[in-house]
């Protein structure tokens, strides 16, 4: 989480903000939340894993709306592009598919995000939203990125949980399991 796990009062009386990070997507699949190794819902967190997970418009009225539910995220391309749909779903079961298929693989892996997207899809909605989701600290030309070009299906397996009254409550959760346990 990188120390971005604060959330504080930053306007009115009772709205909490979350000062760094929201949603705790690449959490998920720590053995520690994934296995449920300490379970930190005894120590007050809990996750909300909202649907649709992502919605993003545009100014000319267009929206792409990504679902928990892959084909029904498939149709949302579609209603923009039939051939973008139809990538969305193959793109879609490409990313089930990492160790069948090690050489293509690496040839993506090597590629960068924008590369791989402007070479399968055809419409600017759906290219914008594939290169926004996920949020990515390298920029989308840079070689090598080819794998956050994948990072909405990940995305749309696990939705955006968000921790219910904010990440610092994943912090606070951490602390009250480390005080019941020392002594």
């Amino acid at each position: 989480m990188g120390g971005g796990v604060k959330s504080a009062q930053l306007t009115l009386r009772g709205f909490i903000h979350d000062t760094c990070s929201s949603a705790h997507n690449g959490l998920q699949e720590n053995p520690l939340i994934r296995d449920n190794e300490i379970n930190l819902a005894d120590y007050g967190l809990e996750y909300i894993f909202p649907d649709p997970v992502f919605h993003m418009p545009f100014l000319d009225g267009a929206y792409v709306t990504q679902w928990h539910d892959p084909e029904r995220t498939r149709a949302e391309f579609a209603k923009i592009n039939k051939k973008d749909g139809d990538t969305y779903w193959r793109m879609w079961k490409e990313s089930e598919n990492i160790q069948p298929t090690a050489k293509f693989w690496q040839r993506r892996l090597a590629m960068s995000h924008w590369e791989i997207i402007r070479a399968n899809f055809v419409d600017d909605h759906c290219r914008a939203f594939m290169l926004a989701c996920p949020w990515s600290q390298q920029p989308p030309q840079y070689p090598m990125t080819g794998r956050v070009a994948y990072g909405p299906f990940n995305q749309q397996r696990h939705s955006r949980p968000l921790p219910k009254g904010g990440s610092g409550k994943l912090t606070e959760a951490l602390a009250r399991f480390i005080e019941a346990h020392t002594a």
